[in-house]
């Protein structure tokens, strides 16, 4: 084994735990080299040193006396969570704003009353355009009529238009003479 060797070797020798081929030879460095000695005599005197010093107590009392001050203070503290509160509550402010302004949009009732006291009662046809027909052509043929789109399109591409009941056989008539319908339906 070389010097360096020794040198790296000399605190496990010093702490008793060095393997038995090892510490043979470091002993017989030992007794070629005084500089290994007198380093080993100081590692000696330092082990000592620290063994017998005292430890100082754990401080067990003083962390958990920490910890229940440190407890009781979360539980003093408030929390206050104004922007929690305040996001709730402007939630809810929208929802009861498209409430109100939705609830009149959707009329289940088709019955329109005029100032005057007659009602004119509105009755529906279903209709399936072309798929040939441009808007400017669906939008001709329903102002001639007098015919309003209130559903549309569905899924397959239906549409419900409106009529006052007077006039809905000859919209009918009309509807179904038309090029650009493929299918009319009086409901």
């Amino acid at each position: 084994m070389n010097s360096t060797n020794h040198h790296y070797n000399l605190p496990w020798l010093v702490n008793g735990r060095l393997h038995d081929e090892e510490k043979e030879s470091l002993e017989s460095a030992l007794d070629e080299s005084q500089e290994l000695r007198d380093e080993k005599e100081y590692l000696s005197a330092m082990h000592q040193t620290i063994k017998n010093q005292a430890l100082p107590a754990a401080p067990v009392e003083m962390g958990w006396s920490r910890l229940k001050r440190d407890i009781h203070q979360q539980k003093k503290v408030k929390r206050t969570d104004g922007w929690r509160v305040a996001t709730i509550a402007a939630s809810f402010l929208v929802v009861v704003q498209a409430a109100i302004i939705t609830l009149p949009m959707v009329q289940q009732d088709m019955t329109l009353t005029p100032l005057s006291s007659q009602s004119i009662e509105l009755s529906t046809l279903t209709v399936k355009f072309s798929s040939t027909a441009t808007e400017a052509e669906i939008q001709a043929l329903l102002l001639e009529n007098n015919l309003q789109i209130i559903e549309g399109p569905s899924a397959i591409g239906l549409y419900v238009l409106s009529s006052n009941a007077a006039g809905r056989s000859e919209a009918y008539m009309v509807l179904s003479s038309q090029r650009i319908i493929e299918h009319v339906q009086m409901d």
